[in-house]
């Protein structure tokens, strides 16, 4: 099962996503369609002249009708009569003043007494003079102020403007909503559909249903609800298709009275803190075709009223243990695996990390009609146990992940014979592509997905996809069959010496970083297979002089100095497998490693620059656990690459999606050359880039950087190439750029898969004589 959120280049994918994380992003891809579908807001409305990018995501599905009838509790809609234009003004004005106008990024048009309300940055008016759908020409009908630095809070008056429909309004810092007084306006409220304030700083939103009437849509993830529970009258809104309202930390159980909202369409709750039983009244919801509900803390069983869900599409309900947990939170939903047999559309089902207990029942997905469709089914780590069931067989392009159930028993032969099967895995690995047979293990993976990462032998072993070699059934890998998550062995049964007295020769460590990282699977051998041959025959230092070996001739990836020191050691694709022994930094003169696009994990470079004197890194698109070490390589290190990396930090499975710049690379002063391509890195570009003034060529491409461009940048005087692009960054090029890094022959900063740009004057880039690419495409 793969992930909606790919990595930058298939090997890195590969190589660094972990089964759980592929799993259970599937369900995000629900928030995607609905971003697209904000995107195609059209129609016969009138906007200012100049559309800004902010102008791009106007959030809408369509103009939909106002219900004419009202809610309990809710406040009488406006009448569009009762406010003229210049009523409307006031209130945009009002709204200007209150949210930091001035400090706005883009605000034209805003206050400017010549300009018409309906030309003001973000304000769509009506244009139509048809009238029969209650809404006078020229009446305000949509705000859109995506991410232009909108802070505090809204005044309630906002929320009377009488033909206002959709507000768009995520990626600012707004604190509350403003709503607490809108149900007694003597104007009435507005007949609000769709409201779209995500990744605000919103800490509770109280008073939704005064817009019961009409509400169709609301998206608030990413805000600041931690702790709180759903409040009440959200569920009076029972004209609701969707709610997104996901990385908020909410809190307290899903209320019974969620059945009210039987026209919802789309419900994504992931990575809440919410607790508690699923209420039977989830059945209510027939219209769902969505329910995002993973990284939460729910227990019991999965309500069988579900079943009633028949327009179900996705369904998320994995269970992961978070940061911050206490003792307590659950191991998730127990009991029975429902057949989830009447719900015939389908396609995604998560259930990874909980403690289901039982057999797959065999009349599982049994009137699911995706047959010829891919069908991806999330089981992992639960409690299941028995066969699996023959008659998912007319299924042809199925993917089920079943590993950490160690109580399942076989898998019927008729299976294994399937060709679209786990992604069209089955067709070149059989049943290994389901689950490893008993007898063998897959490091992490628990079953075959690629030529270097098949079932391996572990005699004795009795379970069915075991990602780990324990025969002795103590809960720990047996020695010598770790994969990339320990430094136990070399993944091949044999086992490796630990004692860490043992002498420390340079043809030991390599025997060591050979046996640990799989060498018998490597892509090109060449000269370590004498490796084997030094093993088989238990050779002593001695043995191996008079035996004649030389790693310094032909062997692959190993350069000596004229005194036979190796100085450096390069396996970049060459299949490398497991956890890097950190030892092989005990070469005394090794100044060049590079283990770059290969399936391995670093645990940190806290060895590195106590040892080796470092020139040129290269770890991109492998793991590590951190960066802790690297400021050792300062007075040495010249070339760092780390394109694609990812860290898992110790003790976790989950990839860390958002980091910050460590404040020690910009200690590595003598660095000519710093590569961080995809690297996962966000927060702003720090002022301490420009201690590394030695550099000749800095790539950040495609992380998520925000803010400004530091003015030091302008004190990389040797700075040759320049690329940032793909980034968040806004604000302006700081002049000192272009005005003191005359050296540059290569500049970039386009940002076409950003909310955010780059503004000002173009720059004339007169003293960069030497500029031959010169790339600022979408800013």
């Amino acid at each position: 099962m793969t992930a909606a959120a790919a990595t930058s280049t298939s090997s890195a994918a590969a190589m660094t996503t972990t089964r759980r994380a592929r799993t259970k992003r599937r369900i995000t891809s629900a928030a995607h369609r609905r971003q697209a579908e904000e995107q195609r807001h059209s129609g016969t409305m009138r906007t200012g002249a100049r559309r800004s990018a902010l102008a791009h995501v106007i959030a809408a599905i369509g103009v939909l009708n106002a219900a004419t009838s009202l809610a309990p509790n809710s406040g009488f809609v406006a009448d569009a009569a009762q406010l003229n234009l210049a009523d409307e003004r006031a209130i945009l004005e009002e709204f200007y003043d209150a949210t930091g106008g001035n400090e706005w990024t883009e605000k034209d048009g805003w206050k400017s007494t010549d300009v018409d309300v309906c030309s003001w940055l973000g304000v769509t008016c009506k244009e139509s003079t048809d009238t029969s759908d209650g809404v006078p020409t020229n009446s305000i009908t949509s705000i859109n102020l995506k991410n232009n630095n909108l802070r505090d809070t809204i005044p309630s008056s906002f929320w009377t403007l009488p033909s206002l429909r959709i507000v768009t309004i995520g990626s600012n810092s707004i604190t509350s909503l403003g709503m607490q007084d809108v149900i007694n306006s003597p104007n009435g409220i507005a007949p609000l559909e769709e409201l779209y304030a995500a990744s605000n700083s919103l800490t509770k939103i109280d008073d939704l249903g005064a817009f019961a009437a009409t509400l169709k849509h609301i998206n608030f993830n990413k805000n600041q609800l931690n702790n709180i529970p759903f409040p009440d009258d959200l569920f009076d809104c029972v004209h609701l298709k969707s709610i997104y309202m996901a990385f908020n930390g909410i809190g307290g159980s899903i209320p019974t009275t969620v059945g009210k909202l039987s026209n919802l369409e789309e419900l994504y709750l992931f990575q809440n803190q919410l607790v508690g039983s699923l209420p039977s009244e989830m059945g209510e919801l027939v219209s769902c075709q969505i329910l995002g509900l993973g990284n939460n803390h729910f227990d019991g069983t999965l309500p069988t009223e579900m079943n009633r869900m028949v327009n179900l599409r996705d369904v998320s309900i994995h269970h992961m243990e978070q940061s911050g947990d206490t003792e307590g939170t659950g191991t998730g939903l127990t009991g029975p695996l429902l057949t989830f047999g009447d719900l015939p559309y389908l396609t995604l089902l998560f259930l990874d990390g909980n403690s289901l207990t039982g057999s797959i029942p065999n009349d599982f997905l049994r009137h699911n009609e995706n047959t010829e469709e891919p069908v991806s089914i999330g089981l992992s780590n639960n409690q299941l146990s028995g066969p699996l069931p023959k008659s998912l067989e007319r299924f042809s392009a199925l993917s089920i992940d079943l590993v950490g159930n160690t109580g399942i028993t076989s898998i019927p032969t008729e299976l294994c014979s399937l060709s679209g099967w786990m992604g069209g895995l089955v067709e070149t690995y059989g049943c290994d592509a389901i689950l490893c047979p008993a007898g063998t293990y897959q490091p992490r993976e628990g079953r075959a997905v690629r030529d270097t990462a098949t079932c391996l032998p572990c005699v004795g072993s009795a379970i069915l996809g075991a990602t780990v070699c324990d025969v002795d059934g103590d809960g720990q890998p047996d020695e010598g069959t770790q994969g990339p998550d320990s430094d136990g062995g070399g993944g091949n049964g044999n086992p490796v010496n630990h004692d860490d007295n043992e002498p420390k020769t340079p043809i030991r460590l390599l025997m060591r970083f050979y046996m640990l990282l799989n060498g018998e699977q490597w892509a090109i051998q060449d000269g370590w297979e004498t490796i084997k041959t030094i093993i088989e025959r238990e050779m002593t230092d001695q043995e191996i002089i008079d035996f004649g070996v030389d790693y310094c001739t032909g062997w692959y990836g190993v350069i000596c100095d004229g005194t036979g020191q190796i100085i450096e050691l390069s396996l970049p694709r060459n299949a490398l497998f497991g956890r890097v022994p950190t030892s092989i930094f005990s070469l005394p003169s090794l100044k060049n490693f590079d283990i770059s696009n290969n399936n391995v994990l670093l645990s940190d470079l806290t060895a590195v620059g106590a040892t080796a004197p470092m020139q040129s890194l290269v770890l991109s698109n492998i793991q590590m656990n951190s960066y802790d070490g690297i400021e050792q390589m300062k007075s040495t290190l010249r070339l760092l690459y780390l394109d694609g990396i990812r860290i898992i930090p110790p003790g976790s499975d989950d990839i860390k999606t958002s980091l910050q710049l460590p404040v020690q690379f910009f200690e590595l002063s003598n660095l000519r050359l710093l590569h961080l391509q995809h690297a996962s890195f966000s927060g702003s570009l720090p002022t301490l880039i420009g201690q590394l003034q030695g550099l000749e060529l800095l790539n950040m491409y495609g992380n998520s950087l925000t803010g400004q461009l530091p003015t030091e940048l302008g004190t990389l005087v040797n700075l040759q190439s320049l690329d940032l692009s793909e980034n968040d960054f806004s604000g302006t090029i700081p002049s000192q750029l272009y005005q003191e890094c005359t050296s540059l022959a290569s500049l970039a900063i386009h940002q076409s898969t950003s909310d955010k740009n780059l503004g000002g004057r173009l720059p004339a880039f007169a003293d960069l004589g030497r500029l031959r690419e010169l790339n600022l495409q979408d800013n």
